[in-house]
């Protein structure tokens, strides 16, 4: 139930790259990239008994949805090794794409966040190294 009222949340909206359902609660926001989560994690908020719905989940995302604690995501495109970390870490992962890896805004190559947590599987280290790749996503807008 909480997994398609995030999916309807989500698409219904396309100002929406995140939005979350826990019953009655919904947490949206329209930020880019893994912005959401991250100022989850700031604001000391988890997403325990919440099912997410966000635009694109690569491994960096998944990594961060373990770190907050979702129990399902969906996502229009998720990566191979997203699906793999949500598996392992035993949250429901749902997709209408699955693809390879995340590709960089400008489809020239890998996704800068997926490239630095590409060989890291501890969601703490992930999000540090996410951290770094956005503060100079943010700087490059």
């Amino acid at each position: 139930m909480d997994l398609r009222r995030a999916r309807q949340t989500l698409l219904e909206n396309d100002a929406l790259s995140f939005a979350a359902v826990s019953g009655e609660k919904v947490i949206t926001d329209d930020d880019y990239s893994l912005k959401p989560l991250l100022k989850l994690i700031d604001a000391h908020q988890s997403l325990v008994g919440y099912t997410a719905a966000d635009r694109v989940v690569g491994k960096g995302g998944a990594l961060l949805y373990v770190l907050l604690g979702a129990s399902a995501v969906y996502s229009p495109v998720m990566s191979k090794p997203a699906l793999h970390i949500l598996e392992q870490y035993g949250i429901n992962a749902d997709y209408d794409e699955l693809v390879p890896m995340i590709t960089a805004f400008a489809e020239d190559g890998i996704c800068p966040i997926e490239e630095a947590v590409e060989e890291i599987y501890s969601p703490e280290r992930a999000e540090n190294a996410i951290r770094l790749v956005v503060a100079k996503l943010v700087k490059a807008r």
